[in-house]
């Protein structure tokens, strides 16, 4: 037990020292061991309660200021893609990428047409980096599984992640995957009624027209690698004073994207599964717009019926029937006693 607790503080400590440098190092080592790794720091940017907050802060720039490939490289995958000169697509397009992430990065352009576009170009050699990581990942959680106490379906969740990173590099998936998305949730009435005088000193209800934007697909200029979209002007939800200066309600945007993640998760079943806020802006008539498709999920209904009564049995503070939707959601092994985890759940209510 001694040596336990000496370990632990000994993990914490070089996580605490001089913790800025060694959060700066964490991030660079992160990017420099490939895209599964960034994707993992990504995850932890958001866990305040597992990383120190000055290591979230740092691993924040993992959502979108990753290291570039140089533009020429960009210019010539969109020719090779789209098979004609970038100057016959593009009327202009930035001469640096606007964000840079783990799997690709986004260039700002005009169409011939007037219209304002995001271009998304896909890294150099990603198919390749990632059978190499996977086949890694495979290598170390075999030899994990040879462990008495390790779980048995350990493989499968690597599998899983594995699956998901090859998706994201299908960029006409992710773009079946944003309109998907956008028939099911965009532009919701979100009902939230608010009072006005009116002509005479009357009361007048209005009813709001904040809505969840998605970006449209040009099909024309995208392919595997060339992803085009529809541009959408936006601050992020993490820049507070930049919500401020547009006069935005925070408590509003909180609130659309609450009901509309809670109708991806217990409604409809098909979510976004990386909502980082480095994917979701609000825009300046106080919407919500979502990016980046490559990352999603289905949820079966059988599931979705079991997550609405744990919610309930939650409020409720109903310990067995919470114990009981556990199992039957597989959070919980079969043979468990029951009783034990109501008992444990009802001491944490």
């Amino acid at each position: 037990i001694i040596s336990f607790h000496v370990l632990k503080l000994t993990i914490w400590q070089f996580f605490v020292h001089d913790i800025k440098k060694r959060s700066i190092k964490f991030r660079e080592t992160l990017i420099r061991l490939g895209p599964f790794y960034v994707k993992l720091g990504q995850a932890l940017s958001t866990r305040p309660d597992i990383l120190p907050t000055v290591y979230c802060q740092e691993l924040v720039k993992l959502q979108d200021q990753i290291p570039p490939f140089p533009t020429h490289v960009a210019i010539k995958s969109i020719e090779s893609q789209l098979g004609v000169p970038v100057s016959q697509i593009f009327a202009d397009i930035s001469t640096e990428p606007i964000a840079a992430a783990s799997l690709g990065q986004v260039y700002k352009a005009h169409l011939h047409s007037g219209e304002l576009v995001a271009v998304k170009v896909q890294r150099p050699g990603m198919p390749l980096l990632l059978t190499l990581d996977a086949l890694l990942f495979h290598m170390i959680g075999g030899q994990l599984k040879r462990f008495a106490k390790a779980r048995k379906d350990l493989l499968v969740a690597v599998n899983e992640v594995v699956r998901h990173m090859f998706e994201e590099i299908d960029y006409i998936l992710e773009g079946q995957n944003a309109e998907r998305f956008a028939s099911l949730y965009a532009c919701y009435p979100y009902n939230d009624q608010n009072s006005a005088k009116g002509p005479g000193g009357n009361t007048v209800e209005y009813e709001k027209a904040n809505c969840i934007k998605v970006p449209k697909i040009y099909w024309n200029l995208t392919r595997k690698a060339v992803l085009t979209m529809e541009w959408i002007d936006g601050i992020k939800l993490t820049d507070e004073i930049g919500l401020e200066k547009a006069f935005l309600n925070r408590k509003e945007l909180i609130d659309q994207g609450l009901y509309c993640s809670l109708r991806q998760l217990l409604e409809v079943g098909f979510f976004h599964a990386d909502p980082h806020p480095g994917n979701l802006v609000a825009t300046e008539d106080g919407s919500l717009a979502y990016f980046d498709f490559g990352m999603m999920g289905d949820i079966p209904r059988h599931y979705r019926v079991g997550l609405i009564q744990v919610l309930v049995h939650f409020v409720n503070r109903d310990s067995l029937g919470l114990a009981n939707d556990f199992l039957s959601l597989g959070f919980i092994p079969e043979g468990i006693d029951i009783l034990s985890v109501s008992d444990a759940l009802q001491a944490s209510f």
